[in-house]
Order: C-alpha cells, then structure tokens, then sequence
C-alpha cells in the first residue's frame, strides 16, 4: 500500500507525508483521492483498512472513492492519468507478488527468466 501512494504522490510532485495530512489544497485531496481508488482497485482493500492506512475515517474514503469514480466518468484527460497510475500500480504489485514468489527475473525489454542464474538469449 505504501508504494501506492508513493507513486502517486511522486507523480503529483508532493511530499508523502502530505498525503496523510489533513491538507486540503487540490493537489493533496487529488493526491489521496487517487491513492485511495488505486489501492481500492489494486489490492482490493476494505474502506476500513484504507482509512487506517491514511488516517481517515472509512466514510471520508467511501465519499472520496465515489467522488473520483465521477471525476474520471467526466473529464477524460484524468481518466487517463488515473489509468495511466493504476497500470504502473498493477506492475509494483505484480512484481511484489509473483517475482519474489516464483523467482522470476524480468528484464525491461519484458522478457523473464524462472531462476536468477538463466542467461538471457539472443
């Protein structure tokens, strides 16, 4: 969860810590608001759990989720960008899930290799 919101604060250019403030400048709630719909997306955490994590109560996160889901229905140029964060999410979670457990290597021209000693192949 925490590298969730890394990622999004990274690309929102604000320091984490103002993630889990009470700032409520634009770009700290649009910050929150798109933490909270990916690690709702991503790893499919309850409200509660997402509270906890920001330090919020669970209905400040169900009103938040729903208001994103609105704002990306409407302006299309942040659906984009909130895909866009939701693909790079996928990716962090799927290499902390399934390439620490079954010991793939991936390469970034994509390919993957089952042990750490394969050598790639041209």
């Amino acid at each position: 969860m925490e590298e969730i919101v890394k990622l999004v604060a990274d690309h929102y250019g604000i320091y984490l810590p103002a993630v889990y403030s009470r700032l409520r400048a634009r770009k700290h709630v649009k910050a929150r608001q798109v933490s909270i719909f990916i690690i709702r997306e991503v790893l499919g955490y309850t409200y509660e759990k997402i509270g906890l994590h920001l330090n919020r109560g669970h209905s400040v996160i169900i009103h938040d989720h729903r208001a994103l889901k609105n704002d990306i229905q409407t302006d299309e140029l942040y659906r984009y960008e909130v895909l866009g964060l939701l693909e790079k999410a996928r990716m962090i979670e799927f290499k902390e899930k399934y390439c620490k457990e079954q010991k793939f290597k991936i390469f970034t021209n994509g390919q993957r290799f089952k042990n750490k000693t394969a050598r790639r192949q041209d």
